[in-house]
């Protein structure tokens, strides 16, 4: 089974490698003596995925009674629903990203209460995260002399996040 997972978190990093690479747009960044605006529209698309390591224990007064791990195994079996995605537009020197996560997952696991009884603890998780915010092209600036020299273009972005987990 842990092969199985290794195999399939290898395709998705493959999938989503050449996914990014084929959504980028090939158009110029907007000339730096135009105006901020001047410049064609480009879009970009990223489909991702990452796994967290969010352990949980569960503790009655002062006793643990339940360890729920949280890696690849768990994460896999547990999980009803995952998206995660990135998208970005930028007009001339302006750009606009939104990266949402959404996780929905529910697992079950059997421990041993604090007077022996046997107890099955079900955790549902739903999670929203969405990352979004404004970026500004700075430069671009030519690598090189001859004229196909590849071309270097700096975006810093801020933005906010938005978190929740009902």
């Amino acid at each position: 089974m842990k092969i199985l997972h290794a195999v399939l978190a290898g395709v998705l990093l493959a999938v989503t490698a050449t996914g990014g690479l084929a959504a980028e747009s090939n158009s110029e960044p907007a000339a730096e003596s135009g105006g901020w605006l001047d410049g064609p529209w480009r879009f970009g698309a990223l489909i991702y995925g990452w796994l967290p390591h969010a352990p949980a224990d569960i503790i009655y007064g002062q006793d643990e009674v339940a360890h729920l791990p949280e890696d690849l195994d768990t994460i896999l079996d547990s999980m009803l629903f995952v998206a995660m995605l990135e998208l970005e537009v930028h007009k001339g020197r302006l750009g606009f990203f939104v990266s949402p996560v959404y996780y929905q997952g529910k697992d079950n696991q059997d421990f041993v209460g604090a007077l022996g009884q046997h107890r099955t603890l079900t955790v549902k998780e739903k999670v929203w995260l969405v990352d979004y915010g404004v970026g500004w092209d700075l430069g671009p600036w030519k690598l090189g002399a001859k004229a196909e020299a590849p071309m270097l273009t700096l975006t810093p972005f801020g933005g906010a996040r938005y978190f929740q987990t009902p």
